[in-house]
């Protein structure tokens, strides 16, 4: 009977406002460890002015290969 009027007696609110600053701090801070972390995924952005350079079909075949093996090939066996 007597530790429900101590518990009475405690002031809740100031508890609360304690959890819920701690809970958006602790959220906040794991936001900001993983952005801090995580290295950017997204390729960079080549800009081009629209015309194409003296070795621009060059190097477009040259990708092409690149990206297109030889189907003849034995892919190293």
């Amino acid at each position: 009977m007597e530790s429900r009027q101590v518990i009475s007696r405690v002031p809740t609110r100031p508890i609360v406002l304690v959890m819920a600053f701690l809970s958006v701090f602790a959220v906040g801070l794991t936001g900001w460890y993983v952005v801090a972390s995580t290295p950017a995924s997204h390729p960079a952005v080549t800009r081009t002015s629209g015309f194409p350079g003296p070795d621009a079909v060059e190097r477009n075949q040259q990708l092409t290969e690149q990206h297109n093996p030889d189907p003849n090939s034995t892919h190293g066996h």
